[in-house]
């Protein structure tokens, strides 16, 4: 079994995860199994799930099946365990999105575990949270940030866990998905994986070499982008109950809570991180660019010199 510590939890895995770090063989107990398994029982229901998306799933009694084309079946349950049954003809970097991008913060949510959907970020000793709506620029602003001084923690989902008092992110494994368009010549093409679109736009999961912060941080803000109609950028900072509704809005796929309900737990720990942390809406121009000016806001805020 390979051994890996991925938002805050102790994975072992039959399969190795090329994107994460391997950790060295640990007497504590896995918090996640990942094993293949027999998963014949859902592929001909699979077959029912026809679509033209390369991620497709439903729900069982039991948990969640996914079909993933260029990869295979996985069965997540009872947030401990996932099981799968790869094609014959797959694509190793396809597998690894299944398990890191679906699987895990699948697993996490079943645990009850506060989820965000954006970027995890971190300036010194304190992180952030990019977030935002879909077609945002959440993903051009974080690589704007991690090249003004910024360390990277995680992309697309934030952990987010509470102690003594203090909300911590937490850091999951050095890869990032980046817009087509901004893939140059300093990327190895080689390394690259097309990603299922995000808001029509089409990225590739990219590993970072260096800048990966391995270890938990105190979150220190969250940042909101919305692209809107109007004629420059502005930044507020979110006041009172409206902060809930912010958090709330951007929590990691939020439709699972749509269809299977937001459980009391997981609204308490909301208004509690809510409580906890500033929270910025950043409105920028639908028209031209305005990245520069956005990370200057966001190291305003933090008190960071430009």
């Amino acid at each position: 079994m390979y051994n890996y510590f991925i938002y805050g939890k102790y994975i072992a895995s039959d399969y190795r995860l090329e994107e994460a770090y391997e950790i060295k063989e640990t007497e504590v107990r896995a918090d996640i199994i990942i094993k293949k398994a027999n998963l014949k029982r859902f592929m001909e229901r699979g077959e029912r799930h026809e679509s033209p998306d390369l991620i497709v799933y439903w729900y069982e009694k039991e948990g969640k099946v996914y079909r993933v084309e260029h990869a295979g079946y996985m069965f997540v349950t009872s947030g401990n365990t996932i099981e799968y049954q790869l094609f014959e003809e797959c694509n190793p970097l396809m597998v690894n999105q299944m398990f890191l991008c679906a699987g895990l913060p699948m697993a996490l949510s079943q645990q009850g575990q506060m989820m965000i959907h954006g970027s995890g970020l971190l300036f010194g000793e304190k992180a952030i949270a990019v977030s935002g709506y879909s077609g945002a620029g959440k993903s051009t602003l974080s690589q704007a940030l991690l090249k003004n001084g910024a360390m990277f923690m995680a992309d697309d989902t934030v952990a987010l866990v509470e102690k003594e008092g203090k909300v911590y992110a937490q850091a999951a494994y050095p890869q990032q998905k980046i817009c087509v368009d901004a893939i140059d010549e300093t990327y190895d093409k080689k390394q690259l994986i097309l990603l299922p679109k995000d808001a029509g736009k089409e990225k590739y999961a990219v590993r970072l070499k260096e800048g990966f912060c391995m270890e938990e941080k105190p979150l220190q803000a969250m940042f909101i982008l919305k692209a809107a109609d109007i004629p420059e950028i502005q930044m507020r900072r979110i006041k009172g109950s409206e902060k809930l509704k912010y958090l709330t809005d951007n929590l990691y796929n939020k439709k699972i809570y749509k269809e299977v309900g937001m459980g009391i737990d997981i609204v308490k720990k909301c208004i509690s991180i809510a409580d906890k942390i500033d929270i910025y809406l950043i409105e920028r121009p639908m028209a031209g660019m305005s990245t520069n000016q956005q990370v200057r806001l966001v190291k305003s805020a933090l008190g960071e010199k430009m």
